[in-house]
């Protein structure tokens, strides 16, 4: 599982990219859209159970996913 560190950092880049697409798209929650496709990618039920050793790679998801939306518009 993801040390407290690695969890709460998760958590901040979830934050961070859901309000960045809510700034994109205000029309819905997209908080628990990136959540929930966070959760079946990694097929976790919460980002606090991520192993440690994918920490580095949840981390780059969601820096590509910002990465793509920005691109796109």
């Amino acid at each position: 599982m993801a040390t407290e560190e690695q969890a709460v950092d998760i958590a901040a880049q979830v934050r961070a990219l859901a309000q960045f697409l809510t700034e994109r798209d205000p029309t819905k929650n997209h908080f628990a859209g990136v959540y929930n496709e966070l959760y079946r990618r990694f097929g976790v039920s919460s980002y606090k159970n991520v192993r440690q050793g994918r920490y580095g790679e949840v981390l780059a998801f969601l820096e590509d996913w910002r990465a793509k939306v920005a691109g796109a518009g």
